[in-house]
């Protein structure tokens, strides 16, 4: 059973964020277009038979296609669906497309916050003023009426000391939860924590986040004691050597004939309507597991692509941050999408 899904409705952004490729898979594998909302539907429809409990939907920038995104947020919720939706609140310049946004809100909505610092987070995303707009958006969603929102952080060498910041900064604001990933596919360590980094995480950070987190407002004491024991574990080098940490292997024993449990509940949907396995995935583009746009689930699950991938790992696995990667509770409502 597929109990999540990835819609990429676009690769299309108009933030050009130094460590994302969707623009460039935009212009060249998708050829600047995308399936329509009837594909969609469609593709919904039969993910929903198969017992799709989330969808989440991301792009590139998914309110570039507006009407798409809000109207499948409406017919998945309708459809007993959690829904997220991840934003860089980019178009979030007025009050308009906060109103549209709260008459097909999804069950989260996820803002992309590079920095605790508004130059850097607008440097690194080469959109001037765009953290002081996500700041104003959450704060105008929460005043109006709670709606439940999370911000997701890329952990990197020019943001790991901001942490502790970024959670205090914005449990301040009132934000639900805070989803911290680690960076994928960085074959140049741009932006990977090297050794000396890791250690210094290890030893001052990870300290630092966990006393942030004991000033911090929880719904309840059980998610402030789930938070602190994630915080011990995430990086650690009891789990996985600061040198293959280093080289950005955050699954080392994901090789060979090794099963990934992530693959039977998990897919990606290409703004093609290509199926991808996973998320590490994307950046390589294969295994294409078929495309639901013309061809049903059930088909391309008991396909022999897929059964062979199930079991058998290609190089790139090794380097999947999924297990690495963590959710922050302050309250309940994102804990639906807490597990994969």
């Amino acid at each position: 059973m597929i109990r999540e899904a990835l819609y990429k409705i676009t690769e299309n952004c108009p933030c050009n964020c130094a460590f994302c490729d969707a623009r460039k898979k935009y212009d060249s594998i998708f050829n600047k277009t995308q399936i329509k909302l009837e594909d969609w539907i469609k593709i919904s429809d039969d993910l929903i038979t198969n017992g799709m409990e989330v969808a989440i939907i991301s792009g590139g920038e998914a309110l570039l296609e507006e009407k798409t995104t809000f109207s499948l947020i409406k017919y998945l919720q309708t459809n007993g669906v959690y829904v997220v939706l991840n934003v860089s609140g980019v178009l979030f310049n007025n009050n308009d497309i906060l109103e549209r946004l709260k008459q097909n809100y999804p069950n989260l909505l996820v803002f992309s916050v590079d920095s605790s610092d508004a130059k850097q987070h607008d440097d690194n995303r080469s959109i001037l003023g765009l953290f002081d707009r996500i700041e104003k958006s959450i704060k105008y969603l929460k005043r109006n009426q709670n709606y439940p929102i999370a911000i997701r952080t890329v952990i990197t060498k020019q943001n790991f000391r901001q942490l502790p910041k970024i959670l205090e900064q914005f449990n301040e604001i009132g934000i639900d939860c805070i989803k911290f990933t680690n960076i994928e596919n960085d074959i140049e360590k741009k932006y990977t924590l090297s050794i000396e980094e890791l250690e210094e995480f290890d030893t001052i950070i990870r300290n630092e986040m966990i006393y942030t987190l004991n000033k911090c407002k929880f719904q309840d004491e059980n998610l402030k004691k789930e938070s602190v024991l994630k915080i011990k574990n995430l990086l650690s080098k009891e789990n996985i050597a600061y040198s293959e940490l280093s080289n950005g292997i955050f699954a080392p024993k994901m090789v060979g004939k090794t099963k990934c449990d992530l693959i039977e509940r998990f897919i990606t949907i290409q703004s093609n309507g290509a199926v991808l396995p996973c998320c590490e995935s994307e950046h390589h583009y294969e295994p294409v597991l078929g495309n639901l746009k013309e061809e049903s689930l059930n088909k391309i699950l008991s396909s022999d692509v897929y059964k062979n991938f199930i079991y058998n790992r290609p190089r790139y696995c090794n380097k999947c941050t999924e297990w690495q990667n963590i959710q922050i509770n302050f309250t309940d409502m994102g804990k639906k999408v807490n597990q994969r």
